[in-house]
């Protein structure tokens, strides 16, 4: 009631009612009923009480590990004594008519979704994709409806981002905030003009039936209060099913998990009894994004589940033979060289696997992505050239997380990247400890480490030795470089290539190198005199060119100069001071005006002897007149005129604005643009270059690098004023709804 009284006061709509009374309605379609797996689970006990012991390998065995497609480990689960706690109790529904299975979390309203993996990676990404659909009806005379509040199932739980599509015809729709006891409009949905079906409507979620509202590091939920507008009424056709419903819909919706019985890694290792990382050879991690919880990691070189005794195991996925022969190895014009492969049998580990959707246009993907296409697979660098053709705030790279698989790329967050891969999370010497599955199978290879900025040791990959070039993945794959033939001029004569080297040598007497047939040929005086008197008279001929060009480069600049002054001088009144002084009876002959030659030759050109003292707007200088006189002479500063270079570099002390956007920048009554909203401003000190500090500012506006790695510098509002420019050039948001109906980022636009 208190929220229909809020919206009634601000007077956007008639209330006809002061109490709503939302009915869910369970309707079972279908003549065959719905067969449910687990239970869902609700624990009336608190978390800290819950049942933390690991089940035993005999019953791990008996625990169901799929629903459907969709997997997941320990500490999820399905039944008694397969799960860590309540909060990784899980539910797989099968419809009882078509047969599809549907993995539920513990609340039983929230599933998960196939997304960008194949169902809850334990152990590589803390992410679950999630969706969640709820129906409101709509009947006649009735203007105010809510919906069921929703909010992470658990403690363990956080809603990482998502957008939630709201569809109807003529509300408005209020963020009702039961903390603060207050509503927010979010955004409002129109009737359309004609017949629309509900997947039109979704896929360009543009206002029109459909509007659209966005999460990010969301832990109370939401709940949605839709109110209809004033004139709307009229166009409702409740002929049609579509026009007597409210849905609220998650669009790519993210949960980050973790385990959350303890604060942090520290008292968490602390709790034998109730540690989680239980894996030999794991580590733990806290959770960053809550600062409370943690997450268990096999170290490098180990896959599998931490969560578990023994779960860590060895790097053994890769396999270096080929299995079949008749791989296809192009994609359009991509070249697919082992261990990338198509077909199975083709590629040496499952992340290694593509998908060649379009040979005409060389739409070449990773294994089960849609989102990000592979462009160039280089071999000898170990680098793969990633498209990204996903919004930049939602950028998976799923090839990263197969299950039981090794985490072998290290992703970027650019629109286009160079991503490096290893073979396996393995050392050199440990991978040529098991020679069955040592990757480097081409004599003159050799072993390298790949090391990632972010994250360090990734693994080992190969490469040709030097001197040789090709494929260090297949037997007899790296071959000898002609470096004489390929590279000209590598020697100053005779170029003589060996396996894997070369060697030069002189020409015989009376003989010269021909660059241009690489042959010994005989020398002819003429020639020698010929070419020294071309040499010196061009060199002299450059030499005399350049200096004139610098003498009249240097006379122009001069002479520009001198206009300046002028132009300054007139237009800073100094005409008018020179009447002021000629026609003053009372001024003195100490009394004129200076210019800039005789201030430099009083202060010898400013030099820094002369410096007697710096102000906030110039240096003061001691000068000597041409009459011996001493005299203060200050040479102000020249300050740029922008408000962004004077907060960063002209004020005394620096500020960071970190909130620069269009609705921040005001013009006056000279159309002279004005920054504006501190509130979100650091002030910094003169010798400070950057700040760490939390992320805070408007999303679409946000400096990526800023953004993770929480270092606040001048650039970053410097990259926000271009994201401003970028709107007034394209005339879009900086987060808009793009022609396939997903929400992009501008800067990736």
């Amino acid at each position: 009631s208190t929220v229909l009284k809020q919206i009634e006061q601000s007077g956007d709509m008639r209330m006809e009612c002061g109490f709503l009374i939302l009915v869910l309605v369970l309707a079972l379609l279908g003549t065959q009923t719905t067969r449910v797996l687990g239970a869902v689970g609700t624990s009336s006990r608190p978390y800290e009480q819950s049942n933390l012991a690991v089940p035993s390998a005999a019953m791990m065995g008996r625990c169901p590990k799929k629903c459907g497609n969709l997997s997941f480990a320990y500490p999820f689960g399905m039944g008694t004594g397969c799960f860590r706690n309540p909060d990784f109790n899980l539910t797989c529904v099968v419809e009882g008519s078509t047969g599809t299975s549907r993995l539920f979390l513990r609340d039983g309203i929230t599933e998960v979704a196939a997304g960008h993996g194949s169902g809850i990676e334990v152990g590589w990404s803390p992410e679950i994709s999630i969706s969640y659909t709820e129906t409101v009806p709509v009947r006649s005379g009735v203007d105010v409806y809510n919906m069921s509040s929703w909010s992470p199932p658990g403690r363990s739980f956080l809603l990482f981002d998502a957008s939630i599509n709201v569809t109807g015809c003529g509300f408005d729709v209020y963020m009702l905030d039961h903390d603060l006891n207050t509503t927010s409009k979010v955004c409002s949905t129109t009737c359309p003009g004609g017949e629309i079906t509900e997947t039109m409507a979704m896929q360009n979620c543009n206002d029109t039936w459909c509007c659209s509202v966005r999460f990010f590091f969301n832990f109370n939920g939401f709940q949605f209060s839709f109110v209809r507008r004033r004139g709307e009424e009229g166009r409702v056709n409740y002929t049609s099913p579509l026009w007597n419903k409210i849905s609220v819909t998650t669009d790519d919706a993210i949960l980050l998990w973790y385990v959350a019985d303890q604060q942090r890694c520290a008292d968490a290792e602390a709790d034998v009894a109730t540690y989680a990382c239980l894996s030999s050879n794991s580590s733990c991690t806290d959770n960053d994004f809550t600062y409370s919880g943690y997450q268990c990691y096999c170290d490098g070189g180990y896959v599998g589940n931490p969560y578990v005794r023994g779960g860590c195991s060895r790097d053994k996925g890769y396999k270096p033979n080929q299995q079949v022969t008749n791989c296809t190895r192009r994609c359009g014009n991509i070249d697919i060289q082992f261990p990338f492969g198509l077909e199975e049998g083709c590629f040496a580990r499952e992340v290694f696997q593509l998908n060649c959707t379009n040979t005409t246009t060389s739409t070449l993907q990773m294994k089960d992505d849609d989102e990000n296409q592979v462009t160039y697979i280089n071999i000898e660098e170990g680098l793969v050239e990633i498209n990204y053709t996903a919004d930049y705030y939602n950028l998976r790279f799923s090839a990263n997380y197969i299950d039981e698989e090794s985490n072998l790329y290290m992703s970027s967050y650019w629109h286009t990247s160079s991503v490096q891969w290893a073979v396996a999370n393995l050392t050199c010497q440990e991978a040529q400890m098991d020679m069955s599955r040592y990757a480097c199978v081409s004599s003159n290879s050799t072993c390298l480490i790949v090391n990632s900025t972010m994250n360090g040791f990734y693994g080992y990959r190969c490469k040709c030795s030097p001197g040789y070039q090709g494929n260090p993945y297949v037997h007899t794959g790296c071959q000898d470089i002609n470096e004489c033939t390929n590279t000209r001029g590598i020697c100053e004569e005779v170029c003589h290539n060996t396996v894997g080297s070369y060697y030069c040598t002189k020409c015989p007497p009376k003989m010269d190198y021909d660059t241009t047939t690489m042959q010994c040929t005989s020398i002819k005086r003429q020639n020698i005199y010929i070419g020294i008197i071309i040499g010196l008279s061009s060199g002299f001929g450059v030499l005399f060119l350049s200096l004139s060009g610098v003498f009249i480069v240097h006379k122009w600049k001069s002479h520009i100069r001198r206009q300046m002054r002028r132009k300054y001088f007139r237009k800073n009144q100094g005409l008018l001071l020179e009447q002021l002084i000629s026609s003053d009876e009372n001024a003195s002959d100490k009394t004129r005006i200076f210019s800039v030659e005789e201030l430099e030759k009083a202060t010898d050109n400013f030099h820094q002897t002369r410096i007697v003292g710096r102000g906030g707007h110039g240096m003061v200088y001691k000068g000597i007149l041409s009459d011996q006189r001493v005299v203060a002479i200050k040479k102000s500063k020249v300050i740029e005129q922008g408000a962004l270079s004077y907060l960063h570099s002209a004020a005394s002390i620096s500020v960071f604005h970190r909130d620069v956007k269009s609705s921040n920048i005001l013009l006056d009554g000279n159309y002279t643009a004005k920054v504006a909203d501190f509130g979100a401003s650091r002030l910094v000190s003169i010798d400070q270059t950057h700040i760490v500090t939390n992320v805070q500012g408007t999303f679409g506006y946000l400096d990526r690098e800023y953004y993770y790695t929480g270092q606040l510098n001048e650039k970053s509002d410097v990259y926000s004023f271009g994201v401003v420019l970028i709107e007034l050039l394209l005339r879009r948001e900086p987060i808009f709804t793009s022609e396939s109906g997903s929400k992009q980022n501008l800067s990736n636009y």
